[in-house]
């Protein structure tokens, strides 16, 4: 199903309204790419405005001074978004499916050279701040970007990292003694 127009836009006012910095999306190759020649991430509802273009289908989303995004592995992202710890300090968390699935959690600002334990490497990375994510309501790769925690359930405030990070390494030392 595709998203309209205003749906798109509606999105990207909100997440920009809220501090988050986005871009809009391309309207060809199934809006799986940042639309380019606007290379900087929008900040402002007046830039989201001047920016949106007509068929503009999608919303990329960009880490910015508020918070950091934490990709986790699909597997692993619903036994750490059923933990305790991160009930106890929820934030918004997207779920990519597709080729390349990936469960996105919104945490407060991570130093970009954090490094993360050996045995998380392989399952969790901070998306750097060059980069983005597609959020809802995009559509990549014919299949739909969606909360899985939505932002207004926590004041669009982003989850604590130190005890997402716990959790994280909580749930995948049990993951390793159960594979």
């Amino acid at each position: 199903m595709r998203h309209s127009h205003a749906a798109s836009l509606d999105a990207a006012t909100r997440y920009v309204a809220n501090g988050w910095p986005i871009l809009p999306g391309t309207v060809h190759p199934d809006a799986v790419r940042p639309w380019l020649p606007h290379s900087v991430p929008l900040r402002t509802v007046e830039q989201v405005r001047r920016w949106w273009v007509g068929g503009t289908s999608s919303v990329w989303l960009f880490p910015g001074p508020l918070f950091s995004l934490l990709s986790v592995e699909p597997a692993l992202a619903r036994e750490l978004f059923e933990s305790p710890e991160f009930q106890r300090h929820p934030g918004p968390v997207l779920h990519e499916q597709g080729r390349d699935a990936q469960v996105v959690f919104v945490v407060s600002p991570v130093p970009e050279r954090f490094e993360f334990p050996p045995s998380l490497r392989s399952s969790v990375r901070l998306v750097p701040s060059w980069d983005s994510v597609p959020a809802p309501p995009t559509i990549k790769g014919g299949y739909e970007v969606y909360w899985w925690y939505h932002p207004d359930r926590v004041g669009w405030q982003p989850a604590p990292f130190g005890p997402v990070l716990a959790a994280v390494t909580a749930v995948r030392s049990t993951w390793r003694a159960v594979t």
